[in-house]
């Protein structure tokens, strides 16, 4: 947790926020703290009363930071959403659930620092392991098969821990969004060769991907690409899809705009005329 909390906060001190109110800061970090234990993207679903409660501050201040961090910021470091910190979930309910407009570039952060302390770790292993081969060597019955035994076992562990942690984010940030499950074992292959910047890139398109989905007739789905075509095409890069608009119904003897009604049945005379002559 601490390799998680130290670039956030470092970049938290260095910003904008420090010129704002103690209430402003603190209910941003609570945010910040919340969002991290969520595991959701930097979403954060609360209400600002149990906020409140929770960081034991009065509910009206909660709500008055909550409505300085939707402003935007022109001080701000970061010119996303016109610098605001947060944006409402739901922008008819701006007082109930928010994103972190910086959630991704602190993900950036992290993702580094872990690389980090995992290069780190995996050198003090090797160092171990060097030394127990100089003692096995000096031994009178030294075992290269011990050395061996123990080397594998360190590096399974850890490639077993972060293909665990990969696996995790691929559930909660794409699997569940995706708005087409199928093939979901070849989709996980896919999203395990990408490499950490395309993981961020694919969190943020395969959302806009999903919101485009919703407003298309539900039959239409099987016209949606498996998310392993998806993943492998690199398809965040695409340009939006613009939905297809509905032709209006035309009147098949004058040719003029008419209602649905009217063209079924004009359609349904003709056939019957037709079964009459055969």
């Amino acid at each position: 947790m601490r390799a998680i909390y130290v670039p956030v906060f470092d970049r938290f001190f260095e910003s904008s926020i420090m010129r704002e109110e103690l209430s402003v800061r603190f209910v941003m970090l609570a945010l910040i703290r919340l969002a991290w234990r969520s595991g959701a993207n930097g979403e954060v679903d609360i209400d600002p009363v149990i906020l409140a409660g929770s960081i034991n501050i009065p509910t009206d201040d909660v709500e008055r930071a909550l409505k300085r961090l939707m402003e935007p910021d022109p001080t701000s470091h970061s010119p996303d959403e016109d610098g605001r910190r947060i944006v409402p979930l739901d922008p008819a309910r701006p007082m109930r659930g928010w994103r972190l407009v910086n959630w991704q570039k602190y993900r950036v952060l992290v993702n580094r620092l872990n690389d980090a302390a995992r290069k780190r770790e995996e050198y003090h292993e090797d160092k171990d392991i060097s030394k127990l081969s100089e003692r096995l060597q000096k031994s009178p019955t030294p075992s290269e098969n011990l050395v061996t035994r123990r080397y594998e076992t360190i590096r399974d562990d850890n490639d077993t821990k972060e293909e665990n942690t990969h696996i995790h984010h691929f559930e909660e940030s794409f699997w569940n969004v995706f708005p087409r499950k199928v093939g979901k074992e070849h989709a996980l292959k896919a999203w395990l060769r990408l490499s950490d910047e395309d993981r961020i890139h694919a969190d943020e398109g395969v959302r806009k991907f999903a919101e485009t989905w919703k407003t298309r007739p539900p039959e239409e789905i099987r016209f949606c690409p498996h998310g392993a075509t998806w993943l492998n095409g690199k398809r965040w890069q695409d340009e939006p899809a613009t939905p297809a608009s509905t032709p209006e119904p035309v009147d098949p003897l004058s040719g003029e705009p008419g209602s649905p009604e009217r063209a079924a049945a004009v359609a349904a005379h003709a056939e019957s005329k037709r079964r009459g002559r055969g």
